[in-house]
């Protein structure tokens, strides 16, 4: 039988590159697998799907060796048209993948180049668009649409072709959570429907583990393991890479370890997850329980109270009324297993307001409604603002109107860090003292290398020949950049760019700093790490983002956008507690059990997680 891909001891190295970014990769690909690639960023993941694809030598250079065949033909004996028949591919940037300007026509372009009679390109570009959920979009500029929304309109654009094998490179990874499931939904129903074999690769292993069969491991360019089944990667995962398993499988092990139940993983969705735990909490609440099961800053299960009260009483008594679930948590310890001394939630010094936006709206040309409307907001000194919301909801919008790069159509924006009051249509933000991360962090890339990159930076800052080169040096260490300094920017992974961009921005010590996605296309181990370097960022912080996970643990203050208002604000707990998809995973799972669990970090505290 003829497979989708098969991939022979396959290596490969780029242009001008000491080591090999893939080295001797064995994998096959049956027809209708539904494949995801995990590895830490910079293992190799896309490099294996530009090969897949030709475009790593043909477009890129370097030397490859070993071979790939796509359903029974090597790709050295085919031409880059039979290549494009057979594959639709959607990179990690949108943007740069993109050719025209409307979205109609860039869904067309694949079309074009088959030379497919324009009859049908009307009505293979409807189709494709009604698939992802943007019809109504279609005489739409690129320009004005979100990064979400772009994305989208990049898997319209790879199916229009009606291609045999699906790449999709962080596809989802600028979705909102509503957006990433009917994305998932999408490719779910293109992939039974239509017998269309899917290779994806996705940092966020929540999102994609209930929908592939099969899971492959990479590191440093080698593959290191493939798995029959998502639940048994899982369960490896949990146990020998933890910062590649999915949150929910760390919770679905930690409960069958305490039981002494089998420790296969059986549950990888929000669901299944509540469908367990819900029997250990109903027992609890039997005897009053429940409320003392909540996990802030200070540990797990440290209220005090009556049980009559339904706030707990002792440890002990929890123990004693308690299934083998809670009693194996908790030991033989009359104290919680945690006490962490960290700061709760929303505390922060330094609450002298540097900015302030009153009644701001924004409009751009060709657009009835405006991006932002009435608008009003006040960062603090030393604030930890997230901006969440679904894609197009003016997130990116309020980021580029704070950099001074929007002009206010109405209100008026205030503050002693951007400088004078402003006011009126043409009238905008003063930028001194601004960073700015965009959703693209291309746009910010410029040197030649890594060293380069910062180096530039450092002298845009005001700093000397040789004092750029010694601080380079440092920010290189900070975010462990060493081994890419002497790589051009441009050849790094979507993960790899961003944290190049951001330590440039950093390195010129800007007092408010804007950060619009900083956590796309990277690991677990990349995200503690900007976690770490956010943290100690002196000054304010607002950050647009679908990681809702990194929100709840890094924000003081959470505001939810929707068509440019406001329509939710407050703390992380505040507002969590009260949104249903616009909640982190963990978050979903604890619902009504134990509201102060938002991430996998809070569960682990509370014994609720490995």
């Amino acid at each position: 039988m003829t497979r989708a891909v098969e991939i022979e001891h396959l290596t490969y190295c780029y242009p001008e590159r000491a080591e090999n970014a893939l080295t001797d990769v064995c994998l096959t690909v049956e027809v209708g697998d539904w494949v995801l690639l995990q590895g830490l960023t910079g293992s190799g993941k896309s490099t294996l799907l530009q090969c897949i694809t030709g475009a790593c030598p043909r477009f890129h250079g370097g030397a490859i060796g070993g071979d790939v065949r796509l359903l029974g033909t090597s790709i050295h004996r085919l031409d880059a048209s039979s290549q494009a028949q057979q594959i639709g591919y959607v990179s990690q940037n949108p943007v740069a993948q993109s050719v025209y300007e409307n979205v109609a026509h860039e869904v067309a372009f694949t079309l074009e180049n088959l030379g497919v009679p324009k009859s049908d390109m009307f009505w293979r570009v409807a189709e494709s668009l009604e698939l992802v959920g943007m019809s109504d979009l279609s005489d739409r500029p690129l320009s004005s649409l979100s990064g979400g929304q772009r994305q989208r309109v990049a898997l319209a654009a790879a199916l229009v072709h009606q291609p045999r094998i699906l790449l999709l490179d962080e596809a989802a990874s600028q979705l909102d959570p509503v957006a990433a499931a009917e994305f998932f939904e999408v490719v779910q129903r293109i992939h039974l429907d239509y017998g269309v074999t899917v290779i994806l690769t996705d940092h966020r292993a929540d999102a994609a583990y209930p929908w592939v069969n099969q899971v492959v491991v990479l590191e440093k360019g080698r593959m290191v393991q493939q798995f029959p089944s998502p639940f048994v990667a899982a369960r490896w995962l949990v146990s020998h890479r933890p910062v590649l398993a999915p949150t929910l499988a760390h919770i679905d092990v930690a409960m069958k370890e305490q039981v002494g139940a089998s420790q296969e993983v059986t549950a990888l969705t929000v669901g299944a997850l509540r469908k367990a735990i819900r029997p250990y909490f109903e027992h609890l609440s039997r005897f009053g329980q429940v409320e003392c099961l909540t996990v802030d800053r200070a540990g797990f299960g440290r209220h005090g109270g009556d049980a009559t009260t339904g706030c707990g009483s002792t440890v002990e008594n929890v123990r004693s009324h308690s299934p083998p679930f809670v009693e194996a948590r908790f030991g033989g310890n009359e104290e919680p297993l945690v006490t962490s001394a960290a700061p709760a939630r929303g505390q922060r010094g330094n609450d002298e307001s540097w900015v302030a936006l009153k009644g701001v709206s924004i409009y751009f040309a060709g657009r009835a409604n405006p991006a932002l409307e009435d608008l009003s907001m006040q960062i603090a000194g030393q604030a930890r603002i997230a901006l969440i919301g679904p894609n197009g909801s003016g997130k990116t919008t309020l980021l580029r109107t704070l950099a001074g790069l929007l002009p206010l159509a109405t209100g008026r924006g205030t503050g002693s860090l951007l400088g004078k009051s402003v006011r009126g249509a043409k009238s905008r933000l003063e930028t001194a003292g601004v960073g700015y991360l965009p959703q693209n962090p291309q746009e910010l890339l410029h040197g030649s290398s890594v060293r380069e990159e910062l180096e530039l930076a450092l002298k845009d800052a005001g700093h000397g020949l040789h004092q750029a080169s010694t601080l380079a040096q440092r920010w290189l260490q900070d975010f462990r950049l060493e081994a890419l300094a002497a790589k051009h920017p441009r050849d790094l992974s979507g993960g790899q760019q961003v944290q190049v961009a951001l330590a440039a921005v950093l390195a010129t010590h800007p007092k408010l700093l804007l950060l619009d996605e900083p956590t796309r296309g990277l690991d677990a181990s990349a995200r503690e790490l900007l976690w770490e370097r956010l943290a100690a960022f002196d000054g304010a912080i607002v950050m647009a983002s679908h990681d809702l996970e990194f929100v709840a643990d890094f924000a003081t203050e959470v505001l939810f956008l929707s068509r440019g208002r406001v329509v939710l604000h407050g703390q992380p707990r505040d507002v969590f507690r009260q949104a249903l998809v616009f909640a982190p995973v963990v978050a979903r799972v604890f619902r009504g059990f134990s509201d102060e669990i938002l991430t996998l970090k809070d569960a682990v505290r509370g014994g609720f997680a490995r």
